[in-house]
């Protein structure tokens, strides 16, 4: 009955090391998971500050381009021949 109890008792023993070994596993997952999550919302922000940025400069972009072309508009109307409602430029 002896041999029986010590050999239950290694038993349990590996097994409780075992189970040690395995959630010091999932508590490393976890911590590389929220790790993971963290920098993926970092990216995120990132990511959205640059969509910004890039806007910004394409609606200014966008801006001077609209202004180019009604300042180019009012040259070409001060070039028209007088009388002349159609003149297109082409001949």
């Amino acid at each position: 009955m002896k041999a029986i109890d010590e050999v239950y008792t290694t038993f349990l023993l590996d097994y409780a090391a075992c189970e040690d070994r395995i959630q010091k596993k999932f508590a490393h997952l976890h911590d590389l998971q929220n790790n993971l999550v963290n920098l993926a919302k970092q990216g995120q922000k990132l990511d959205e500050a640059a969509n910004k940025v890039s806007s910004e400069i394409h609606i200014d972009g966008l801006s001077k381009t609209r202004a180019a072309c009604i300042g180019f508009g009012k040259i070409m109307g001060q070039l028209r021949p007088p009388g002349d409602d159609n003149w297109s430029g082409e001949e």
